[in-house]
């Protein structure tokens, strides 16, 4: 690696790398804040380098556990709003208490 734009290019991978570890552990692991929802691939770096793809794997791999938490989590606020969608507007509005048979 003593060609300056080849390191050029591993130092940039490196920063992006770590860039997108930072973001998933800073959320808890959970990519709640998507700060670079908008992300796109540097194509002024190149190929990623092969010395740096089982860190992407790794990476890769707990983005796809943490997106997969999160279609967990829509699946049950999902659920969860058609419960609330299933009270009567009359029932929701009139203050008083109303129990919903979940079961039945």
């Amino acid at each position: 690696m003593t060609d300056p734009a080849h390191r050029a290019r591993h130092d940039g991978w490196i920063d992006v790398l770590a860039t997108m570890e930072h973001d998933l552990t800073a959320s808890g692991g959970t990519l709640a804040h998507a700060a670079h929802a908008d992300w796109t691939l540097p194509r002024d770096l190149g190929d990623l380098p092969g010395e740096l793809r089982s860190r992407a794997e790794r990476l890769l791999g707990t983005q796809q556990h943490a997106i997969t938490a999160l279609e967990q989590r829509m699946l049950l606020t999902g659920r969860h709003l058609a419960a609330l969608d299933s009270i009567p507007a009359r029932v929701a509005s009139s203050g008083s208490a109303a129990y919903l048979d979940v079961t039945g």
